[in-house]
């Protein structure tokens, strides 16, 4: 669990940018050999997305395999690759909210995804 907050510093990510000026951070952390699993199996993330919000109340949560979008732009997703030295079949997932919460959230889900 990585805090990559620095790397939004001037992002166009309405979500991203308006958690970080409440005060929010952004965590990532490396899921080694995950590359492409999330998003061809889009109702187990919907799953681990429920569970999040239903245990955390997180909902800032975004896989690297979604990006660019979400006003998250290229050059934000090499520093987020670079950031958590990513391999070429590795993913990561993003939470972005208070740091404690944020915090609970990661753990909650890499509870659910290991």
């Amino acid at each position: 669990m990585k805090d990559i907050t620095e790397i939004f510093s001037e992002t166009n990510s309405e979500f991203i940018e308006d958690a970080i000026s409440k005060g929010g951070i952004v965590l990532g952390e490396k899921m080694e050999n995950f590359r492409d699993m999330l998003s061809e199996n889009p109702d187990t993330v919907k799953e681990m997305i429920t569970t999040l919000e239903e245990k955390t109340g997180v909902k800032g949560l975004i896989f690297s395999d979604e990006l660019p979008k979400y006003g998250v732009t290229a050059k934000e997703k090499m520093d987020i690759e670079k950031a958590l030295e990513l391999g070429e079949k590795d993913a990561a997932v993003l939470i972005t909210d208070q740091k404690e919460k944020a915090e609970a959230g990661m753990k909650v889900l890499l509870q659910e995804i290991r």
